[in-house]
């Protein structure tokens, strides 16, 4: 599925969203098992081909929200730069 027709089949409160556009018709969705079991019975009953990617967090999601002004403060004083040879 392309991403409108991915975020379409997503219900309204399923914890699931569209991570990455990886294609055209080939987006990744993040979010808790159960979330992404019950958009995957959703795409099956329809004949759109999905399958589980093996990680254990969801990326590229509200999940990692929490995380981010940790992250942040761990960063201190490092800024971005050109790089150099």
């Amino acid at each position: 599925l392309g991403e409108a027709d991915a975020r379409a089949l997503i219900p309204p409160g399923v914890d699931a969203h569209v991570a990455a556009i990886n294609a055209a018709n080939g987006v990744t969705l993040a979010g808790s098992a159960e979330g992404l079991a019950a958009v995957a019975e959703l795409a099956a009953a329809r004949g759109v081909f999905n399958r589980a990617v093996g990680v254990e967090v969801a990326y590229h999601s509200p999940h990692m929200d929490p995380l981010e002004g940790g992250f942040f403060a761990h960063l201190g004083d490092v800024r971005p730069a050109a790089p150099r040879l």
